[in-house]
């Protein structure tokens, strides 16, 4: 493109010293030694020198440098009109309008500033788009032809959060760690708008509609969202989501792989992989492409149970530095606590995060069991289960339905269903009996409520003061 700059004086007097300057705006590029007089042609740009002289004897030097054009005319005469031009291109990338204004100067006069010209640049087939695990050189010039790779890449620009394997190779993957099919597995996609105008481009997994997954199992889906989870939507009813970025801009959005109940792979298996397209809305012949890839250990939601502080963590039970187990000390009939720990292994947004859960669990002890089958009385604090001979007696731990009988002084309880073996002899349906080792045999039946009675004439055994056959009939087994 030419631009021009024309003068006159339109004053009552010569101008003398009349210099005409262009500072171009950074969306104009110079070309070099094309610059024009009227008077006098073309005009180098190395300034310093007189370039021309017109026929009466008036001059001009020229010079381009700093993106500034300078001309300095020494003098121009009442009612003379001329130009200078110099020619420009439209720099890689300039979008929208470009705006050019000069000003002129001399020495009877003040600094004025010209109109203003502008350039509106339309170019509808200046579109492209470059979809990758990095950002591309955003000008339309930086563009690349080809796909799968793209190597156009910019150093130190954005880069894909999720991409493991550190190479720029137009490849977003997981080869590390462990992905659970529960979670969608997201990928971070990096897109570059090499357009001149705001564009808005289609995504989609090849390759239909319908989101197959390429080599992902069967019954995967993808989904779309902006980085900050906000899904991306239809806006034009074309059956596929989309993204708007402004003219030569870089952004970046989500995929979700959605993996179907029960997806695993093993590692060193055969990677899963699908191909993304993003392709322009206004131009459809406009595309480009990336990978997704799964290469790393894919399985249900895990979990590890671990003891506090950590102890027993990982698959094993025992851990690699210490010891598993959780000891915690007590009194008798007092509450012993013991705090397990359940890791969530599963993988999140990578950005992923582990969640703790604390469950607590309360193991009661038995009221003073001790060793040998010996008990220890909760009120009064003095063991029991022996017999006055110091034998132990062996105590069923169930009350009997039919009644309580006379197990709490001898350490024997009536029988579940009468009938059944106690104390090593089968007693009479209907009637039961008890050997306290001291006294005949008495039995006992069960009244009309279903409580043990005790016969007429029996009395409690000789020689036990009540305070203690009190105290006996307390215990509760």
């Amino acid at each position: 493109m030419r631009v021009r700059f024309n003068y006159s004086n339109t004053g009552g007097a010569d101008a003398a010293n009349v210099i005409i300057t262009d500072v171009l705006p950074t969306a104009l590029t110079y070309v070099a030694d094309k610059g024009q007089w009227s008077d006098g042609g073309t005009m180098a740009d190395a300034g310093g020198a007189v370039d021309h002289t017109n026929g009466q004897g008036h001059t001009i030097s020229y010079s381009f440098g700093d993106s500034t054009v300078k001309a300095t005319l020494s003098a121009v005469p009442v009612g003379k009109s001329g130009y200078i031009e110099f020619v420009g291109t439209v720099a890689t990338g300039a979008a929208g309008t470009i705006s050019n204004t000069g000003t002129i100067d001399s020495d009877q006069t003040d600094l004025q500033t010209s109109n203003e010209a502008r350039l509106v640049i339309n170019d509808g087939q200046a579109t492209a788009v470059t979809l990758a695990d990095r950002a591309a050189d955003p000008s339309y010039a930086g563009r690349f032809g080809g796909d799968l790779p793209d190597v156009n890449y910019t150093d130190g620009g954005l880069a894909s959060s999720t991409d493991d394997d550190n190479a720029a190779n137009d490849t977003i993957a997981y080869t590390e760690g462990y992905q659970s099919s529960s979670i969608p597995v997201p990928f971070d996609v990096i897109i570059t708008n090499h357009s001149n105008t705001t564009q808005r481009f289609n995504l989609s997994v090849e390759p239909s509609n319908s989101f197959p997954a390429g080599t992902f199992p069967a019954g995967t889906t993808f989904s779309f969202t902006t980085t900050e989870g906000t899904p991306l939507l239809d806006t034009n009813s074309d059956g596929r989501p989309d993204i708007q970025l402004g003219a030569n801009s870089v952004s970046n959005f989500l995929v979700h792989a959605n993996l179907p109940d029960g997806a695993a792979r093993e590692e060193g298996s055969q990677a899963w992989e699908a191909t993304m397209t993003a392709s322009s809305i206004s131009n459809t012949a406009v595309l480009n492409k990336t990978r997704l890839r799964i290469a790393s250990k894919v399985g249900g939601g895990t979990v590890d149970l671990q003891n506090a502080g950590e102890l027993a963590a990982g698959l094993n039970v025992a851990n690699e530095n210490g010891d598993p187990w959780t000891t915690v000390k007590t009194n008798p009939g007092e509450a012993a606590e013991f705090t397990l720990v359940v890791k969530k292994q599963s993988f999140g947004f990578r950005q992923l995060q582990s969640v703790l859960q604390r469950l607590e669990f309360r193991a009661r002890l038995h009221a003073g069991r001790l060793a040998g089958g010996v008990q220890e009385c909760r009120r009064h604090g003095h063991q029991y289960g022996r017999d006055r001979t110091g034998r132990v007696r062996d105590v069923h731990r169930r009350r009997n339905p039919a009644g309580h009988g006379c197990a709490r002084q001898h350490g024997c309880l009536l029988p579940r269903r009468f009938g059944e073996q106690c104390g090593g002899r089968r007693y009479q349906t209907g009637r039961s009996h008890c050997r306290s080792g001291r006294r005949p045999r008495h039995s006992h039946r069960p009244d009309r409520s279903g409580g043990a009675r005790r016969r007429r004439g029996d009395e409690p055994h000789a020689g036990e003061p009540r305070q203690r056959r009190d105290h006996q009939r307390s215990h509760r087994l």
